[in-house]
């Protein structure tokens, strides 16, 4: 059985690996979340100005918040930002608490 311990390698397929490398890049861009929090931060603000009342579409907007910071969180490939994610998940638990007592 030689080969098996002379260090030989498995070849992987050009196209496979591509298609890794692409998906491995795809699942770490966390642009688009923060895209999307950044578009509800400038909901939220332009809310707060507002005269209507908020209670419900601000309890929304939270709910989205935590979306995108759960997803944040998954996608967070270091400690340092998983610690963000963890900090950023705290905070809109508290925005969501005083989100449900607002009228």
């Amino acid at each position: 059985m030689e080969g098996a311990s002379d260090g030989a390698r498995a070849r992987v397929p050009e196209d496979r690996l591509a298609a890794e490398v692409a998906l491995l890049a795809a699942k770490s861009d966390v642009r688009e979340e923060l895209d999307r929090l950044a578009a509800h931060l400038d909901a939220a603000r332009t809310m707060l100005t507002d005269d209507a009342p908020i209670g419900r579409r601000l309890e929304f907007l939270t709910q989205e918040f935590g979306r995108e910071s759960n997803t944040l969180g998954a996608k967070a490939g270091t400690l340092g930002l998983t610690r963000l994610s963890l900090d950023l998940k705290a905070a809109v638990e508290r925005l969501r608490e005083q989100a449900a007592n607002v009228e």
